[in-house]
């Protein structure tokens, strides 16, 4: 589901400072389990009907009590020129972490038809790719919706390479069990 791109190698100076900072985000970052709406409540809530495959994403602490936040921050200004002296792209990167618990839940992305992401952190997190069930297949689902694992079907698992960029499918259901509860990547998102 992922190809590997052939684009420059962010240097360890880079790398170090963007690590320090999603460190420092992670430290102040304030969100309650048991208020979980609140922390979604920004997001587009999608319409569901009867032949809709997912719940909200604040349900999701439902299905997997393991959840991890994802949060996405605006990239420091030394990697935005970095980037853009660097990079076949004329778009702004952004950080993202995942942390606080052991797993992203299945998933499409919003407003990006795919991104290019770089892992800074090495621990052998799987990334997991599925389609809805066979008995599912014509339900629709949206971005911020997660789903019951009997509701899916697993395509793929893979281990993704740090530290070197790939083209990631956004569109595809997609979920991360992560095997340390800090991980960090840069992305650069292609609507």
């Amino acid at each position: 589901m992922i190809e590997y791109v052939d684009f420059p190698e962010i240097p360890a100076d880079i790398a170090q400072k963007i690590l320090a900072s999603a460190k420092d985000y992670v430290k102040s970052f304030k969100s309650d389990r048991n208020n979980i709406d609140e922390h979604f409540s920004d997001y587009a809530i999608p319409e569901f009907t009867d032949k809709t495959l997912g719940v909200l994403l604040s349900e999701g602490l439902k299905i997997y009590p393991d959840l991890a936040w994802f949060s996405s921050i605006p990239s420091p200004d030394f990697l935005v020129t970095w980037i853009e002296k660097n990079m076949p792209v004329e778009v702004l990167p952004h950080v993202q972490i995942m942390h606080g618990g052991n797993r992203v839940v299945p998933h499409i992305d919003e407003k990006r038809r795919f991104s290019y992401n770089y892992l800074l952190t090495d621990e052998g997190s799987t990334t997991e790719f599925y389609r809805p069930a066979d008995e599912y297949k014509d339900y629709t689902y949206a971005p911020y919706m997660t789903f019951a694992p009997e509701k899916l079907t697993l395509v793929e698992q893979l281990v993704i390479t740090p530290r070197k960029w790939h083209k990631f499918p956004s569109t595809t259901i997609h979920g991360v069990k992560l095997s340390v509860p800090f991980r960090v990547s840069i992305a650069i998102d292609i609507i």
